[in-house]
């Protein structure tokens, strides 16, 4: 009878022990589990690597890159790493403070402290090379953990923004970050660009993904983007923009728009800044629309322009331009001095370089003008490889109207139609996509450029050019540019210049605010480039020669100069050794302007039972809490004397009181 009570003793201590066992073995498993949704959820698009559990296995395939046609970087990917602690699951925080200390550039001191701290979580070193972690990960310290991060870095900042957009989460969310997305993702099979009929397919068997070279050039781009912002300060602009094209083949060369936004920190812009105005600001050419009234004359097949090259008679309000020239003349301007009577007010609210007001401008039925028109492409979108802002593209019906002066169109269509005029009549598909590159081949896989179809009679576009030549005048180099301008304010109209007998312009009856906008080709005869710029809100003054005109004989030289250059190669070892000089001025521009670290996030609570800590030191007691993920509070010093909840309790609320007090 005394033996029962015993064995039924002796049974429950064997039942509590296995119970304790199965308890231990619950609370590890959740801990892991807990540590695995904790970095999850902080960094959701990162691979956390445990220092000495788990081993890379492959190499990082990232974002691809962005280029210019030179191979110049405009947006590269790099693989980082954070490095962080647990201090509570260091066993020897000292000899880990003396390892690790040379390797994250701490003082050692520091490190021992912040390891021997009650906190559950601090971070080591943020976002440095992946190579540095790994010296950390060969130690095998227990308690150091390593998180790999992703960064997109675009070392040009402002600098062509708008075309090569921005992303987020390897998500592309503008310019040509967007509209390439699915050939920068590494598993990218599509071919986008192709699919949607604005380009051929990229040459080749490849995937259609990989490196994204673009046709601009990088040192356009920059000569471009300066002078449009000296623009914007001469004339007080509120925006400016501007295109180089090649009108041979339709590349992009330089598209840029003022003032810009730096897409490294594009959430600092609102959306009006980070807009590109060039897909969906209304352009209005005014009377560079003669330009290409002059074509329709030509391909209609009036043999002899001095027949019909008689200005209109002017109505009331508008002064009359001046009798045209010889035909035969050239005249040579120098875009620097000041010359009298150097534009012409075509009506009131619109001017025109006198060079516009030479060229003949024969009436036409205004059918054939619009049939013109739509030959050339105004009434429809431009087909380029970007996003559109809009619905469409500006332009449309309005556009055909080439007999308006107060037509709107788009940009890119304005410029395209030139190209046209200028290229021996060949249709040209503007494009910014010149080749993509896969990590597996040596050279880029160039887009394939089929020949380009006839549009318009090559005489007439022979024709046009000889025209141009003659009326634009001679500048410092072999360049031709032409100007209009329309008002923003047309509340003027139907006012008489004070100097219209005189034939002359004049600033103080003129609208205060205008568009202002210039074509530009070079050389005169077959040009290699076509150039167009825009100034919205700027101020003008007729009795000036035009700062515009001026900043495209300065530019246009060096850029015919550089388009003639054979493009570099894509010579791997030169390009790690860009990438890698791109990397440490990210690195120092970031020692100046540190970014936010990733905040330390309150664990996710769990529903466990609470751990019996009763008689344990604090750090001991924190080590048993610490996976419940609780939020701890701490009165006095020494062992837990009371603990709240109890041991073996529901842990419902997440939080935990200890209250210790030092042994007597």
């Amino acid at each position: 009878m005394k033996e029962r009570p015993r064995r039924r003793t002796r049974k429950k201590g064997v039942f509590v022990v296995w119970a304790m066992v199965l308890m231990l073995v619950a609370s590890v498993t959740l801990a892991l589990l807990f540590k695995d949704v904790l970095l999850r959820s902080l960094f959701p698009q990162a691979e956390v690597v445990e220092t000495g559990r788990k081993e890379q296995t492959a190499a990082w395939q990232g974002r691809r890159n962005i280029y210019d046609r030179n191979f110049r970087p405009l947006a590269v990917s790099y693989q980082l790493a954070s490095l962080y602690a647990r201090p509570l699951e260091l066993a020897e925080p000292e000899l880990a403070a003396r390892q690790l200390a040379p390797l994250l550039g701490w003082q050692e001191d520091a490190l021992v402290r912040e390891f021997k701290s009650t906190r559950g979580f601090t971070w080591l070193a943020s976002r440095v090379p992946v190579e540095a972690a790994v010296k950390v990960q060969a130690l095998g310290l227990e308690g150091i953990h390593r998180v790999d991060e992703p960064l997109r870095y675009y070392p040009q900042h402002d600098t062509a923004a708008h075309v090569v957009g921005f992303q987020q989460d390897d998500q592309g969310l503008a310019g040509m970050e967007s509209y390439y997305d699915a050939a920068l993702r590494s598993e990218a099979r599509v071919r986008s660009a192709a699919a949607a009929g604005h380009l051929p397919e990229p040459n080749g068997k490849g995937s259609g993904s990989g490196h994204v070279v673009l046709s601009l050039d990088l040192r356009m781009q920059a000569a471009l983007e300066k002078s449009l912002d000296a623009l914007r300060q001469q004339t007080t602009a509120s925006m400016a923009m501007g295109l180089i094209m090649d009108p041979r083949n339709g590349e992009v060369l330089a598209m840029a728009i003022r003032p810009a936004y730096d897409p490294n920190s594009f959430w600092e812009f609102d959306v009006t800044r980070r807009r590109n105005e060039l897909l969906s600001a209304p352009v209005f050419p005014g009377e560079l629309m003669r330009i290409f009234r002059l074509a329709a004359a030509r391909a209609a097949g009036v043999d002899s322009l001095a027949t019909v090259d008689q200005e209109p008679a002017p109505t009331e309000g508008v002064v009359a331009n001046p009798a045209p020239p010889n035909l035969t003349e050239t005249r040579d301007v120098n875009p620097a001095v000041p010359e009298a009577r150097d534009w012409v007010l075509v009506q009131p609210g619109i001017f025109a370089s006198r060079n516009v007001t030479r060229l003949p401008d024969p009436a036409m039925e205004q059918e054939a003008l619009a049939g013109f028109a739509t030959q050339l492409g105004f009434s429809k979108a431009s087909g380029i490889d970007l996003p559109l802002e809009g619905d469409q593209e500006p332009g449309g019906a309005s556009a055909a109207r080439l007999d308006s002066r107060e037509l709107s169109t788009g940009a890119l269509p304005l410029l395209t139609a030139f190209c046209q005029l200028v290229n021996g009549g060949r249709q040209v598909k503007p494009h910014l996509l010149r080749a993509l590159w896969p990590d597996s081949s040596g050279e880029p896989d160039a887009v394939a450029t089929a020949e380009a179809p006839a549009i318009l009679d090559p005489r007439v576009s022979t024709a046009v050019q000889e025209q141009l030549a003659r009326e634009g005048g001679k500048g410092p180099v072999d360049a031709q540019f032409f100007e209009s301008l329309v008002a923003e304010d047309y509340s003027l109209a139907g006012q008489e210049d004070p100097l219209a007998d005189q034939g002359e312009a004049t600033s103080a009856a003129a609208p205060k605010k205008f568009q202002w906008v210039m074509l530009g080709m070079a050389p005169r005869h077959e040009p290699e480039v076509v150039v167009l710029m825009v100034l919205g809100g700027a101020a003008f003054d007729s009795t000036a020669p035009s700062p515009m005109r001026r900043a495209g004989y300065a530019d246009i030289g060096k850029i015919l100069e550089e388009h003639r250059e054979p493009p570099m190669n894509s010579e791997s070892v030169r390009l790690a050794v860009e990438k890698a000089k791109v990397f440490e001025v990210w690195r120092k521009l970031r020692e100046r302007a540190p970014g936010q670290v990733a905040p330390e996030a309150q664990a996710p609570v769990e529903q466990k039972r609470m751990p019996d800590v009763a008689g344990l030191s604090l750090r001991t007691a924190l080590q048993h809490l610490q996976p419940c993920g609780l939020a701890i509070t701490v009165t006095g010093a020494g062992r837990v004397v009371r603990q709240h909840p109890p041991a073996g309790a529901l842990l419902e609320k997440g939080v935990c009181t200890l209250e210790l007090r030092a042994e007597q």
